[in-house]
């Protein structure tokens, strides 16, 4: 990396930090101030599902959401996400062409919850593929609970840490922070593709959607034993980068012991425990969530 690209970085962290803005709440811990937990409209998950707007993509990922005989597709979804999560107030944050996010809250703890199709409903097709599948990758935001498969894998939804994604941060910002992932990605299983820049509460900068730091083409040739390995080849050399390149340290998502810093703001929840479902984080080889 030379000199005019370090100074080009330095200025977009210079502006994550002036945009960054949370507020650590007594009850959930740390909280994009705009969010305004506790002043914004809270309801069931079927009646927040009322303020979302019909898009083709969503459409078509809750029409093959099939609930079982004699209960509609928003209390059912309602009935497995606080039976899987321990969640039972929700409130729309986002959507997109094919994603929905809540926000949701128990009398403890509080997520992001990313509804969208699942992966293995769309086999064969590449763009779910990629939008879908949540790699290990250290730059990319990792979830904080099991995700819960909704409808015989018709949609899934992730568990996340409640972020602040900078949606009014410029172009040309993003753009350098991508060339920065391109050069840090290389010859690795993962492939930068970024559209929105998302801040821990420190202004580090991390990337929020599964499609911004996907899995290579290449990848998904692989047989399973050798896509672990790839996986775990590729989270070492970017460490090592990261370690060895002189850069802020809020673009390293590794903290100085080699965890996550996300974990430090945003630990993992207690989930309930459920027939059937494991609520265990998987780890790799060193420590990272599966």
């Amino acid at each position: 990396m030379n000199k005019e690209q370090k100074e080009t970085l330095q200025g977009v962290i210079e502006r994550v930090q002036a945009a960054t803005s949370y507020t650590e709440h007594d009850k959930y811990g740390y909280v994009p101030t705009a969010m305004d937990i506790d002043n914004r409209e809270w309801s069931s998950f079927e009646d927040a599902m009322k303020d979302v707007k019909s898009t083709v993509g969503n459409k078509i990922a809750l029409r093959m959401l099939k609930p079982p005989e004699g209960q509609d597709r928003d209390s059912f979804m309602d009935e497995t996400l606080t039976s899987a999560t321990g969640f039972t107030q929700y409130s729309l944050l986002a959507q997109g062409t094919s994603t929905i996010v809540m926000l949701a809250k128990s009398e403890t703890e509080l997520a992001a919850v990313r509804l969208s199709g699942h992966p293995d409903s769309y086999l064969g097709h590449t763009t779910y593929r990629d939008d879908f599948n949540r790699s290990e990758c250290q730059t990319l935001l990792q979830p904080i609970g099991r995700k819960v498969d909704l409808g015989e894998n018709a949609m899934q939804a992730e568990i996340l840490p409640p972020v602040q994604v900078l949606s009014d941060l410029a172009y040309e910002d993003r753009r350098a922070y991508h060339a920065f992932l391109d050069e840090l990605l290389e010859d690795t299983i993962y492939t930068p593709k970024v559209h929105e820049i998302a801040a821990l509460p420190d202004g580090t900068v991390i990337a929020f959607d599964p499609g911004e730091c996907m899995y290579s083409p290449e990848y998904w040739d692989l047989s399973e034993a050798d896509q672990f390995k790839a996986e775990e080849e590729s989270l070492k050399l970017i460490e090592s980068r990261l370690k060895g390149w002189d850069i802020s340290p809020h673009l390293n998502p590794i903290d100085k012991n080699g965890d996550l810093k996300q974990d430090r703001f945003f630990p993992m929840l207690s989930m309930p425990t459920q027939i059937g479902y494991d609520q265990t984080p998987q780890t790799d080889f060193d420590g990272y969530r599966m």
